[in-house]
């Protein structure tokens, strides 16, 4: 009887493997060799780290479960409260969603910036991963998962019903910036919404500006969509990265906090930051959300609020019509236009049936 229990505890154990190895090795894009990310994204994290909260979510499947019955050493029995926090997420999350095929285009395109592993928030050094291409990191179904159900749980956590974020011009944003590949980082921007020294400077002083402190407001938040990404927030992030981008890209609080610090800086700049076009459009009264969303995307990027005055002209010519209101955004400033050719590229990529950008919404 014994023997029979070891071996198919043995079974289990081999069979555990044999699943985590080919769940590694199936690559969407990039080298099976470097697997880095992949591996820490199916193996069980801490029961209180962001990439836990995303396994419970999306635990499912039968091999996984059978796993914590015989003790896999890549699960862990997640936490009551991690379990309850996810049922309740689960329960009342509403909002209307990215399709994941667009997010798979999104994430298949090729940019040159440069994608690495840091196996700690706190590590100093960080493995060169290469570049998103065959040559570059293993992109698998389960990274995509894990990044689509991130941006939308950080949109649940701190989206404003009043004034709510918007997940397309979020998911145009972050596609132009870093295609979802959360672990890039380049001279002029780190993680998913590349940010600067200066825009988490911002994020970290909203006093300077009059704006809502975005991090204070998720670690006191009772929203079940923040729990995942208090731990992550409870020491600050310095100022400046030079010298050491782990903070913002590692696999489970790293991508967090960039996640949150970027959707932050973005809201300021929505709410607060742009004071002259929030005063232009509302002599106007212009009321529609789309005008405000696009214009804090205009001046997301490295030019900042120095294109607040061609918004303004691009209002003026539209005459309140947003199609051309965006026609002339997209000739007035070059963010404006890398960002409608990037969401082209993942409308036109033969990984979607869509026709466009709107088409990317779940009905």
């Amino acid at each position: 009887m014994v023997r029979v229990h070891l071996w198919i505890l043995f079974s289990f154990f081999s069979f555990c493997s044999l699943f985590a190895q080919a769940v590694v090795t199936t690559c969407i894009q990039g080298s099976e060799k470097k697997t880095q990310i992949q591996n820490i994204v199916v193996t069980q994290a801490p029961d209180d780290s962001f990439l836990r909260y995303f396994q419970v979510s999306q635990d499912k499947n039968i091999v996984r479960k059978v796993a914590s019955v015989v003790g896999c050493a890549t699960y862990q029995t997640p936490s009551k409260d991690v379990i309850e926090d996810a049922a309740e997420i689960q329960e009342k999350s509403s909002q209307i969603k990215v399709k994941r095929e667009c997010f798979v285009a999104s994430m298949k395109r090729e940019h040159g910036t440069d994608e690495f592993f840091c196996p700690s928030s706190s590590s100093k050094g960080r493995m060169s991963l290469g570049v998103p291409s065959d040559n570059g990191q293993c992109l698998t179904d389960q990274i995509v998962d894990y990044t689509s159900w991130a941006f939308h749980e950080v949109i649940s956590c701190m989206s404003d019903p009043k004034k709510p974020i918007d997940p397309l011009t979020l998911f145009a944003l972050m596609n132009n910036e870093s295609a979802f590949h959360f672990y890039v980082a380049s001279k002029g921007g780190v993680g998913i919404g590349q940010l600067t020294t200066s825009a988490i400077d911002a994020v970290n002083n909203p006093d300077r500006s009059g704006s809502n402190n975005y991090i204070e407001q998720i670690k006191n938040s009772d929203n079940p969509h923040c729990a995942p990404f208090k731990k992550a927030l409870a020491e600050p992030l310095k100022n400046s990265y030079a010298g050491g981008y782990c903070p913002l890209l590692q696999p489970s609080g790293g991508f967090a906090r960039s996640l949150v610090y970027s959707v932050s800086y973005y809201l300021m700049t929505r709410d607060t930051l742009m004071t002259r076009v929030n005063s232009f459009l509302g002599k106007k009264g212009e009321e529609r959300a789309s005008f405000y969303n696009y214009a804090a995307l205009a001046m997301y990027g490295p030019t900042a609020l120095n294109e607040e005055s061609h918004v303004i002209q691009a209002y003026t010519e539209s005459k309140g019509n947003f199609t051309k209101f965006m026609s002339a955004m997209r000739k007035k400033i070059p963010y404006v236009a890398n960002t409608l050719k990037s969401a082209e590229d993942v409308i036109t990529s033969e990984d979607t049936n869509i026709k466009n950008l709107g088409d990317c919404l779940e009905p």
